[in-house]
């Protein structure tokens, strides 16, 4: 484990209020990005970090098929906070050898595809906008979908160079959410007053990551790590790909995914294997 995630594992951050996981985390790193998709969670988050720092960094991407309301968004909470935006796009070489292979829609025609085009129009700008910081932000809660139930309020980001992830809202529910929205009167997406639920990536991501659990509690294993290894590879995937190697009997592969997911040393990625083994036992067991 990373001095970093021992660092994290030490300083509880499950109990605090948003507001003080995000007091904490300008205390704690230099540079921090909140990562905004400006959803409802985006606007809660801003609010926070202006009322907590004068110019707060955040971090959208521009994938080029963003909707007119969202740039409408983004400039009004431009006007509202002294916020320092950050608008990272997609490289134009690699958007343009995308579309010429499978047309502007290829994310419609396949599982393949769509990885292929959130790699190019999400993943590695993302990966591009946080160099040089050391945390970054998400308004990722848990009951947004089965996947995230245990999500950290902190964690080591092994995708990210092992930069700080911090989800201050994750404990929050919808309700509490748009609560705090109205009583503070905050701009908010036009495409929610019209009654429709913002979709991201993200959430196909999410759909996917549930098949592959459902498939390996019905002991499909084969099928379910074919699944993890789809999905982009994140500590939740590689925990997801241990899994179904140690039930396909591949105790050597399976550890060695979770030494991936988790920065460990082999041993401690054996042992961790052996406890969730036993966990997952027990869950199987219950009527």
């Amino acid at each position: 484990m990373s001095a970093l995630a021992r660092e994290l594992v030490g300083d509880d951050q499950e109990e605090r209020a948003p507001e003080e996981v995000l007091e904490w985390a300008y205390r704690t790193f230099r540079r921090v990005a909140i990562v905004a998709s400006f959803q409802a969670e985006s606007s809660v988050l801003i609010h926070m970090a202006a009322s907590i720092v004068d110019r707060p960094e955040v971090v959208t991407l521009d994938t080029g098929r963003l909707p007119e309301e969202t740039q409408d968004l983004i400039d009004r909470v431009q006007r509202r906070y002294p916020i320092r935006l950050h608008v990272e796009t997609p490289d134009p070489g690699e958007v343009a050898e995308l579309v010429a292979a499978g047309g502007p829609n290829l994310f419609r025609r396949s599982v393949e595809l769509r990885e292929r085009c959130c790699e190019v129009r999400k993943v590695l700008p993302l990966t591009r906008a946080l160099r040089g910081f050391d945390a970054w932000v998400t308004g990722l809660r848990r009951d947004q979908s089965a996947s995230r139930r245990r999500t950290p309020v902190v964690q080591t980001d092994a995708a990210h160079g092992g930069i700080a992830k911090i989800a201050p809202l994750v404990a929050w529910r919808r309700d509490e959410v748009w609560a705090y929205i109205g009583d503070h009167g905050l701009d908010t997406h036009a495409l929610y007053e019209r009654g429709r639920r913002l979709v991201s990536a993200a959430d196909v991501q999410d759909a996917q990551t549930s098949l592959a659990w459902t498939l390996l509690r019905e002991g499909k294993a084969s099928e379910a790590l074919e699944r993890y290894r789809a999905l982009p590879e994140t500590p939740e995937s590689l925990r997801g790909q241990a899994a179904a190697l140690q039930r396909l009997g591949r105790p050597a592969d399976a550890v060695r995914a979770l030494e991936r997911a988790h920065d460990l040393a082999p041993e401690d990625a054996r042992i961790a294997l052996l406890l969730a083994t036993e966990r997952s036992r027990a869950a199987d067991s219950k009527p």
